[in-house]
């Protein structure tokens, strides 16, 4: 996926800039997350992540907005990165126990506030404030807890060996979407 059709597709949703910035912090930290997966011998499709990443938030202003975007890159013909959007807000059971495109886009979208990076605890402690309802702060505390979960299984896999991916296993990446 070229960067024009990414900036086209922007402009079919008015995107605005600041979530555009955010989007490509989150894919400047996605892609280094991925290299250093790569170099552990755990492939991952970067392209697709990259594309996934600059998308991520192309329906931020909607309600449910990870939804509606994937839904929206789904019918224009690109549903090999809608996964990963459709749950970078909550990832299954399953995904927070697999290194893939969606928990890499899951993680890096914590680690980016606005467009810079910042830490998991300064990120969730943040927006912690935001929540006003008991029910509101138990949903915020699984989130953080998934993320820290995430975010350790990529990075001992990034620091040593972690058996989520073989290392003879590849990606098949069709890089032509």
């Amino acid at each position: 996926m070229t960067q024009e059709l990414i900036e086209e597709l922007y402009k079919r949703r008015n995107t605005p800039l600041p979530v555009q910035r955010h989007c490509l912090a989150v894919a400047r930290q996605a892609d280094h997350l991925a290299s250093l997966l790569e170099a552990r011998g755990i492939p991952l499709c970067r392209e697709r992540l990259w594309a996934a990443a600059m998308l991520h938030d192309v329906a931020r202003a909607e309600r449910h907005h990870a939804a509606v975007g994937a839904a929206w890159l789904s019918e224009l013909g690109y549903p090999e990165i809608s996964g990963a959007i459709a749950c970078h807000h909550w990832l299954s059971e399953t995904q927070t126990r697999q290194i893939s495109e969606a928990s890499v886009l899951y993680l890096a979208d914590k680690l980016i506030s606005e467009d810079r990076a910042v830490s998991l605890e300064a990120r969730f402690s943040g927006s912690l404030q935001k929540c006003l309802s008991e029910a509101g702060r138990e949903m915020h505390r699984r989130r953080y807890a998934q993320a820290r979960e995430v975010e350790r299984l990529i990075m001992e896999a990034i620091e040593g060996e972690h058996p989520s991916r073989s290392k003879r296993e590849r990606v098949h990446c069709e890089t032509n979407f």
